[in-house]
């Protein structure tokens, strides 16, 4: 079960224009993660990326800047 902190930490760097790309965000012994929902990409992934992956916070905050809408 993921701790809700880890959650709110890595919410916490979500812009209120990205929140709904959010399926799920969560820390284990990986990382961080976080999951967007259909329609969006992680842009500076692999194309049509949804599953973002990062062992550093700062890593993660430069994935979630390239976050967009990519339509159903």
């Amino acid at each position: 079960m993921r701790a809700s902190s880890d959650y709110e930490k890595i919410m916490r760097y979500i812009p209120a224009n990205k929140l709904g790309a959010i399926r799920d965000a969560y820390r284990d012994e990986d990382g961080y993660w976080i999951c967007l929902n259909k329609g969006w990409e992680a842009s500076r992934m692999d194309s049509g990326c949804r599953v973002i992956h990062e062992d550093y916070i700062r890593d993660l905050r430069y994935q979630i800047a390239g976050i967009k809408y990519i339509g159903i």
